[in-house]
């Protein structure tokens, strides 16, 4: 072989090579990096979905507030609160709304002079001055589902404040008293299937330091308090928010415990050899109970007096039977299973009369107004095959839901928003409740775990 051939040949292998190294550098380049070629997904590496999805919470161990990337603003640079709102930006295992006095620093700008001729106003040059302003707001108070870190922001702004220190992973469901103050929620014991119930108080305030930082402090308060029994089935909140309600295992079934905030006066309302049970409290004195729902069992709901302990039957036999009863306590609103979906009736305690509402929905997708005669609906779009509600607590099924409201005298509805419509995000809307003064409905998205709102 010829000195020049082989230099040729030399000079080819190293330009295949090259092509080769070229090639996977740009593949690589271009591939997500949380997903590998074999499937792999870093989302498997997080029990509560992807980093995406937990909506940068690793991120909030060392920041305690979060503004959104993307913020409107009008004409005088005042943000724009989105008549559909996303609230958190986490999964959150609960939340509130209160009103409270907020205290805001609100800086001065110096005052314009007219110049000495006459002309044009002149700037004082002058060290900035500030003001602290007391007003009344309206806050939004949530936990967050993997650390049990509370947060805040309010109606009128989109800053989310970090206001808690201690952590408790893999938070279940939470309940919150009037202000906000205390708070009792559910986790699994981790490593077993035992069921642990807190109830705690933001109590005294600790110096939390932001990425190791002195220089960049941030005061946050502890959650302390007291387990309760292991083992609580179910809670049920009073609708003043001073009393909780708690099914707790005995021998031989379960008794309902009324407690309140504070760790005290307890009172058992109840007792039955059945454990399965989703309890309601609509009003002062009436506590509902109802036989956990299959679409292929019937259902019972009973109601409770609290105060005489009294326990009466209000239906029965009704088939995949779920239940929400109205302040007043005369009407209730409750869905059967049909074939592939459910369906939504009011049934009038007086009357005893039932009246099909014509949609196809969940009371847990429902919130009465205070009027006991106005209900907003979250409605899904469509029902896939299954047997209903069993396929939707069980997660196998995923609704879009339409927010509606429906007043029940006149028959009158009307649709509020739809969000796949209004900004292209299916919600699957649930645990629905509204502020004091019914200016706002909030509700999860049993999708991912975020708070929404929607100004009414």
């Amino acid at each position: 072989m010829s000195k020049k051939k082989s230099i040729l040949i030399i000079v080819s292998f190293v330009v295949i090579i090259l092509i080769i190294f070229l090639s996977v550098f740009l593949k690589n380049k271009n591939t997500n990096p949380e997903t590998s070629g074999d499937g792999f997904n870093l989302s498997d590496l997080f029990p509560f979905g992807s980093v995406t999805d937990r909506g940068g919470s690793s991120d909030n161990e060392t920041n305690d507030e979060v503004v959104p990337d993307v913020v409107t603003v009008d004409e005088n640079g005042n943000v724009i609160i989105p008549r559909l709102r996303q609230v958190s930006t986490f999964p959150v295992s609960g939340a509130t709304v209160f009103n409270t006095k907020r205290t805001r620093i609100v800086p001065i700008p110096p005052l314009p002079i007219e110049g000495d001729s006459g002309g044009d106003p002149v700037v004082i040059a002058q060290a900035p001055t500030e003001e602290i302003v007391v007003e009344d707001a309206t806050a939004i108070r949530y936990m967050e589902q993997a650390t049990a870190h509370i947060y805040e922001t309010y109606t009128d702004t989109l800053t989310e404040t970090r206001i808690s220190n201690t952590t408790i992973p893999r938070i279940h469901d939470t309940y919150w008293n009037l202000d906000g103050g205390s708070v009792v929620f559910r986790y699994l014991e981790d490593g077993t299937s035992k069921i642990q119930t807190y109830l705690a108080a933001l109590t005294s305030s600790s110096v939390f330091s932001e990425g190791g930082s002195t220089e960049n402090l941030s005061v946050l308060k502890d959650l302390k308090g007291n387990f309760l029994v292991e083992g609580i089935s179910d809670i049920s909140v009073s609708p003043d928010k001073t009393r909780f309600f708690t099914l707790e295992p005995v021998v031989g079934g379960v008794v309902g415990i009324t407690e309140d905030f504070l760790g005290g006066k307890k009172s058992q309302v109840f007792e039955s050899s059945l454990s399965e049970w989703l309890s309601f409290w609509p009003n002062s004195t009436t506590l509902t109970l109802t036989t956990k729902p299959s679409g292929t069992l019937p259902g019972y709901m009973y109601s409770v007096d609290v105060n005489k302990k009294s326990f009466e039957k209000v239906l029965g036999g009704i088939v995949g039977l779920t239940t929400k009863m109205s302040p007043d306590g005369k009407r209730v609103l409750y869905s059967a299973s049909v074939a592939n979906g459910v369906r939504l009736y009011s049934y009038d305690l007086n009357t005893r009369l039932t009246t099909d509402l014509g949609i196809s929905t969940l009371p847990e997708k429902c919130v009465w107004s205070k009027d006991s005669i106005t209900v907003y609906c979250a409605v899904p779009e469509s029902f896939l095959l299954g047997v209903y509600p069993d396929v939707w607590y069980q997660g196998r099924v995923s609704f879009e839901d339409t927010l509606w409201s429906m007043n029940l005298s006149t028959s009158v509805y009307y649709v509020l928003v739809d969000p796949t419509e209004t900004i292209n995000i299916p919600i699957d809307m649930t645990n629905l409740f509204l502020d004091g003064s019914e200016k706002y409905i909030f509700f999860t998205n049993k999708k991912d775990g975020i708070l929404w709102s929607y100004s009414i």
